[in-house]
């Protein structure tokens, strides 16, 4: 064992689970008293999850804690520049793994994996039809020597445009998007804080997911509408607000607040079922969002000649 965590042993003196806490809690100890541990756990949807939850069972983990390794995701490949991308490995999982020579992002789609090297919201981004179907890859870089995250991101950014035989580039397009203007009055001043502590984390709420019985819990959310947002929560540059917003949209957020600074942005709907998050996100900090027309800066991908 190399981290410290509980090891609960049942009446035949064989190890049941491990449990994360060193001291663990008194359901985890009648749970084991009354036959109600597991090392399984549920499938990875809303029937499933309340059916665990109406069992009763606790679920500790089947083998104990140990330090992670820095080599523990490196793929195995010799090293080289070259990007390796193979089919998706194991059904629903993902990661991004990465060390001083190496970087392998897992269970990835091409346009998540776009996102991802180049820093854009998957909405900015344009696939040829062909290749924007999906279709989940682990994509992996070894590389005979460190070098740094930057570089890595060069590498992969190049490597994606030679294995998929396609030429990125950056162009304006008229584009369905929500513009988020302000009127007299600004959001509340963010509390200044020491620069080595500030970073942006926001919090947004949305309307009730659909729990069919097979939506997968831990599946990325899809984007919504502004209409699905019920409340966000940070601090930040209204740009910071306008990008936390896209994020989770299914558009493009255009800032035309013409405001400096850092803010603090802490908007809730109210608990009744008709979502007034707009109205208050006017009446409490001033700012205003609507649908509308703009040119904005997209990455497009065509296939090469």
């Amino acid at each position: 064992m190399e981290i410290p965590s509980a090891v609960i042993i049942g009446a035949d003196r064989k190890i049941l689970g491990f449990d994360a806490m060193m001291v663990p809690q008194p359901d985890t100890v009648t749970a084991a008293l009354e036959g109600r541990i597991t090392t399984t756990p549920p499938q990875r949807n809303m029937a499933e999850f309340r059916a665990f939850a109406e069992s009763r069972k606790v679920l500790l983990a089947a083998q104990p804690r140990r330090m992670p390794r820095l080599d523990d995701h490196k793929p195995g490949f010799p090293p080289s520049y070259t990007l390796h991308v193979t089919p998706a490995g194991k059904e629903g999982e993902s990661g991004n793994y990465s060390g001083p020579d190496y970087w392998s992002l897992n269970g990835f789609d091409l346009k998540k994996l776009v996102a991802e090297v180049y820093h854009l919201n998957p909405i900015r981004i344009h696939l040829p039809a062909s290749l924007d179907r999906g279709t989940r890859y682990d994509f992996s870089l070894v590389l005979p020597e460190a070098e740094s995250k930057q570089k890595m991101y060069e590498r992969f950014r190049q490597g994606i445009q030679d294995y998929f035989h396609i030429t990125a580039t950056r162009e304006e397009q008229l584009l369905d998007v929500y513009v988020v203007t302000a009127l007299d009055r600004k959001p509340p001043a963010a509390k200044t804080r020491p620069e080595e502590v500030l970073g942006i984390v926001s919090n947004i709420d949305f309307e009730v997911f659909d729990d069919a019985g097979g939506a997968d819990l831990f599946a990325e959310p899809k984007a919504a509408g502004i209409d699905g947002i019920r409340g966000i929560g940070m601090e930040g540059t209204t740009d910071d607000f306008c990008r936390a917003l896209e994020s989770m949209l299914d558009r493009p957020v255009v800032n035309e607040t013409h405001l400096e600074g850092q803010f603090e942005f802490k908007v809730k709907a109210s608990e009744t079922k008709q979502n007034d998050f707009l109205e208050r996100l006017r009446e409490q900090l001033g700012l205003v969002v609507t649908a509308a027309q703009r040119n904005v800066e997209v990455l497009a991908f065509e296939p090469r000649n």
